[in-house]
């Protein structure tokens, strides 16, 4: 029964993970990074050092703040990171004025502009950006923070002692971490697969989809 009851909890932590792992933004940048970016192993695991910090940071503040009667909620943490209604305001009208612009472009020349000079475009390729982006991504992420609080909370209720307390937080953010272990696997074993999504990626980009972008904008 114990036995059970150990997998049982070694299943949830990992399911934990699993949202964690769930970062799409994040995971594109970095098949970006592969494909495109010199040195992709060392900006790959800039992107993933980027992610895993603040997960840590979150983890050692709960462990010393969080209650045991604590609730943790999805709607609950996304309600106390929502973003104010005046930056909602103010970036829905940007994006009015940036399609307003594009439709100008598009009377003024007769055609839209196109998309395929986005092709030749890399990812940052500054360390430092990759490591802010991906750290603030992975900060603001509501399913990352309601993973490590649900984990906190899992792990302070049962009064688990160190070290294990520890390896199951480390635990939970390597698997939030297996899609970036998966796409230096491909680049290492199976380089032509990233190759054929390199072509696939051009070829949508190659398209003239500028008048659905203004419609979306």
């Amino acid at each position: 029964m114990d036995v059970i009851y150990l997998l049982l909890n070694i299943l949830l932590i990992t399911m934990l993970g699993l949202l964690i792992a769930f970062s799409p933004m994040i995971v594109l940048v970095n098949v970006l990074v592969v494909l495109k970016s010199p040195r992709p192993i060392l900006r790959t695991t800039i992107l993933m050092a980027g992610m895993a910090l603040p997960l840590l940071i979150i983890a050692f503040l709960a462990a010393m703040f969080l209650e045991p009667t604590s609730e943790i909620s999805l709607r609950g943490i996304s309600e106390k990171i929502s973003i104010p209604p005046l930056i909602d305001l103010l970036l829905g009208l940007w994006l009015i004025s940036l399609a307003s612009k594009r439709w100008r472009y598009t009377k003024m020349h007769g055609t839209p502009k196109k998309t395929s000079s986005f092709i030749s475009k890399k990812p940052p390729d500054k360390l430092s950006a990759l490591f802010t982006f991906a750290f603030f991504k992975s900060t603001l992420s509501v399913t990352n923070i309601f993973a490590i609080l649900a984990l906190a909370k899992f792990l302070t209720v049962h009064s688990i002692p160190q070290p294990f307390s520890t390896l199951a937080v480390i635990w939970v953010i390597i698997i939030g971490l297996v899609p970036f272990l998966i796409i230096l696997y491909y680049y290492f074993f199976k380089h032509d697969v990233l190759e054929i999504l390199d072509k696939q990626v051009d070829k949508i980009l190659s398209r003239n989809i500028d008048f659905a972008i203004t419609i979306g904008l």
